[in-house]
């Protein structure tokens, strides 16, 4: 299948029930999830059968399988269009009023707030520092904005950890890695990471200190003082909110983060997000 032919696939609704009733067969019942072509077609609702079959047809061998033991069942791609169809990525996204939550900036430790606008998570400070993201609407409408904030924290992590794995996020194309100091003059920072995919272009904007969360030293240093950082929601500490980290020389490139609870631990990364030196743990 080539580019743009799976979103012309999954533009008629028909296409989209199918879609929609596999994905509630899998979530009926896990180990065995298929449904014979009369079962499907009872829960999507088609009166036509010879139009259903064509519709179904379109989706056999990308987004639907049969079954060893007969019946039809989501693809491994269609598992993943499903999960786009009813998170609302094409739908219109819903509107939110910020929110007040109950922790504070890491950075200059004042309130944070969550708002939602044009299908973008935002968690942020009155001072700007903060992160925003892309999140799926049925998440937000589902869990309102500070339950789909918890989600949106282990989101970025998970998003950071495969891009500097070298994959991305979306479509698991080659992450470049680069330090991008180009920024307008009224940025409230200095310079950022920023991994780019080579196939979709997707990229990230992501702080250096956040490159130093999972560091054996750092982990231990948290623990000593009480604090998971595997738990606590990471624009809460210090370090891995924007504008925690020192352009420490220029040839080579290093970039200093002062962290920890006390933050007197040094890290130094190379321009392409590497950690050259870090305390011992």
């Amino acid at each position: 299948m080539t580019g743009g032919d799976g979103f012309d696939l999954l533009a008629d609704e028909t296409r989209a029930a199918i879609l929609r009733a596999l994905a509630d067969a899998r979530r009926e019942d896990p180990v065995d999830p298929a449904l014979s072509f009369s079962e499907l077609r009872r829960r999507v609702g088609a009166t036509d059968s010879g139009r259903f079959n064509y519709h179904l047809g379109k989706l056999r061998g990308h987004f639907v399988t049969e079954a060893d033991g007969g019946g039809y069942r989501l693809s491994a791609v269609g598992v993943r269009a499903a999960g786009s169809v009813l998170g609302g990525e094409f739908d219109d996204p819903p509107e939110r009023d910020p929110v007040e939550l109950d922790d504070h900036c890491g950075r200059c430790g004042d309130p944070l707030a969550a708002s939602y606008e044009r299908g973008r998570l935002t968690v942020s400070c009155g001072n700007g520092h903060g992160f925003a993201d892309a999140v799926p609407p049925a998440a937000v409408e589902e869990h309102g904005l500070e339950g789909a904030v918890d989600a949106f924290d282990a989101k970025l992590r998970g998003d950071v950890a495969l891009a500097r794995r070298g994959a991305c996020p979306l479509c698991h194309g080659e992450m470049t890695w680069s330090l991008e100091r180009d920024l307008p003059d009224e940025a409230p920072i200095d310079f950022f990471y920023l991994p780019a995919c080579g196939r979709c272009g997707h990229n990230l904007g992501v702080p250096p200190g956040m490159l130093v969360l999972d560091h054996p030293a750092l982990v231990a240093a948290y623990r000593d003082a009480g604090v998971d950082v595997r738990e606590r929601p990471f624009w809460t500490l210090d370090c891995s909110v924007p504008g925690a980290a020192d352009l420490a020389a220029e040839d080579p490139v290093r970039v200093a983060v002062d962290a920890g609870p006390d933050g007197d631990l040094e890290f130094v990364l190379d321009d392409s997000a590497n950690v050259v030196d870090a305390p011992e743990p």
